[in-house]
Parts: structure tokens; sequence; C-alpha cells
């Protein structure tokens, strides 16, 4: 459902790449483990577009982060369950 509906966020196109990145990767507490530089490499980018994607995806309370450099989370509906995501920045 949320998936018909994300084009109203106007998300960036290396956003939409974190995101299914967390939505593909998590386990079945919806655990990602990531580090910005480990994305930046796999997506042939910067680290600091990876760090604005995730900040967009945060504006949009899709992630946010638990502590400065600790963790991000997403949000249950798109990984089905548990709310948290492990990121190492």
């Amino acid at each position: 459902m949320i998936e018909d509906n994300l084009w109203k966020f106007d998300l960036s196109a290396m956003s939409r790449n974190v995101l299914d990145y967390l939505k593909t990767h998590h386990d079945k507490e919806g655990l990602v483990e990531m580090t910005q530089s480990g994305l930046a490499k796999k997506y042939g980018c910067s680290q600091s577009k990876v760090s604005r994607a995730v900040g967009q995806l945060s504006h949009h309370n899709f992630t946010w982060r638990n502590a400065v450099g600790v963790t991000v989370s997403t949000r249950s509906t798109l990984t089905g369950g548990a709310a948290r995501s492990s990121c190492a920045w």
C-alpha cells in the first residue's frame, strides 16, 4: 500500500535506493546494519549523498536516528513488524 503512494513524498533517487536497501536487508525484527560509506560504494556515489538521502527519509519519518552515529529506524509499515534498524555511521 505505501509503495503506491511513495511518489507523494518526492523522494530523490538516492533516497529511494536507501529505502529499498532498508526494506530488503532487514532481519525478522526489522534491524538493518549498514554504513553510509558502504552504501556509497554500493551505489557509486559520495557518502554525503547517502547522508542527504537518509536525511530526506528522516524528514518524512521513514527513518530516524536514535543516537548520533549509532542507529537509524525504519517505519514498521515498510519492514512489516518492528520499527528499528541499526546503522553504524
